[in-house]
C-alpha cells in the first residue's frame, strides 16, 4: 500500500526538483542558453547519468498525474517528428544517426496516423 505523505515514493534525497534559474543580469543573454536548451539540458543531464535505468525511468513516468503523461508523450512526438526531419535533410552524424533512422523508421511507418498537432491537453 503507498505511503499517504509520499504516494510516490518521492525520496527528498534522490529526487530533488531541478530548479532552472533564469540568469543573472550580468550574464551576456545571447550566449546564454536559452530557458528551453536549459530545461533540455537538465533531462538529457539526468537521462545520461542514468541510462542503464531506462525501464525505470520509464516506470517512474508511469508515476506521474495522466495529464502529465500524456504532455511529456507530446514533447516526444515533436521531438520524433524533428529527429526523422534531421533524417530526411541528412543533418545527423554518426552520434545521432540511430535516433534518426529510427525516428524516420517510426514516422513511415505510422503515415497518416502519425499525430502532426500535439496532443490534446485533458
Amino acid at each position: 500500500m503507498p505511503d499517504i505523505k509520499n504516494p510516490r515514493g518521492f525520496d527528498p534525497e534522490l529526487d530533488a526538483p531541478i530548479t532552472v534559474r533564469d540568469p543573472p543580469a550580468s550574464v551576456d543573454l545571447s550566449v546564454a542558453m536559452s530557458r528551453h536548451e536549459a530545461v533540455v539540458n537538465e533531462i538529457v543531464n539526468s537521462i545520461c547519468r542514468d541510462r542503464r535505468y531506462f525501464k525505470e525511468l520509464a516506470d517512474a513516468m508511469l508515476k506521474e498525474h495522466r495529464t502529465r503523461q500524456q504532455m511529456f508523450a507530446g514533447f516526444l512526438v515533436a521531438a520524433i517528428s524533428r529527429w526523422a526531419e534531421c533524417h530526411d535533410a541528412g543533418t545527423f552524424d554518426l552520434r545521432n544517426e540511430a535516433t534518426c533512422k529510427l525516428a524516420h523508421e517510426i514516422v513511415t511507418r505510422m503515415g497518416d496516423d502519425w499525430p502532426r498537432n500535439p496532443l490534446p491537453y485533458i
